[in-house]
C-alpha cells in the first residue's frame, strides 16, 4: 500500500505555533500485521519551544481516505483519547466501482 493516498491537511498549525508554542516536526506512518485486518500506526513528532510551561492544544487531522480502504469503527471507539469524525459507516459490500473516497477527521490532544 502506497501512502501517497493519505492527504495530510494540518487544520490547525498556524493557530497551534501562535497560540502554544508547539511545532509539528514530522509525520512517520506505518502499516502493521499482513492481510485484510492490518494496523496504520501513526507517529507525530513535534517540538515545545518552552518544555516548563503548561500548554494544552491540539493538532487535527483531516485525511481523504481511500474508497479501498475499510476503517473499523468499533475499534477507533475504543481507543483512549481519540476523537475521530465522521461516526457513521461505510457500506463495505458496495464495490469500489461504485464507492467514492472519503474525508476522515482525527484530533490529537497535546498537553504537558
Amino acid at each position: 500500500m502506497k501512502y501517497n493516498n493519505y492527504h495530510f491537511l494540518v487544520s490547525t498549525l498556524l493557530f497551534l505555533g501562535l497560540t502554544c508554542g508547539v511545532k509539528l516536526l514530522k509525520i512517520d506512518r506505518e502499516i502493521l500485521k499482513s492481510g485484510l485486518h492490518r494496523q496504520l500506526k501513526t507517529n507525530v513528532t513535534f517540538f515545545v519551544d518552552d518544555p516548563s510551561q503548561d500548554y494544552q492544544c491540539d493538532y487535527v487531522f483531516r485525511e481523504t481516505i481511500s474508497k479501498d480502504i475499510y476503517l473499523m469503527l468499533e475499534e477507533l471507539e475504543q481507543m483512549h483519547n481519540f476523537e475521530f469524525w465522521p461516526h457513521d459507516y461505510h457500506d463495505v459490500e458496495k464495490p469500489s466501482t461504485q464507492a467514492k473516497d472519503y474525508e476522515f477527521v482525527w484530533r490529537l490532544p497535546l498537553s504537558a
